[in-house]
């Protein structure tokens, strides 16, 4: 796995303690990229001269 450091015993924790950051973002950026879509969509919305209420 690349950008694992060389820490000798405890290479099992460390290998999980990347997983975990590694899956952490990757999970922002599917949210990050959910959040864009509705940006947008709310900006298109408001382009078009539709009303927006927020919830």
């Amino acid at each position: 796995m690349r950008g694992l450091p060389d820490t000798g015993d405890d290479t099992t924790l460390s290998h999980v303690e990347w997983s975990a950051v590694e899956e952490g973002f990757r999970l922002l950026e599917r949210d990050l990229g959910k959040l864009q879509v509705y940006v947008s969509q709310l900006l298109a919305l408001s382009s078009n001269g539709c009303p927006l209420a927020i919830h």
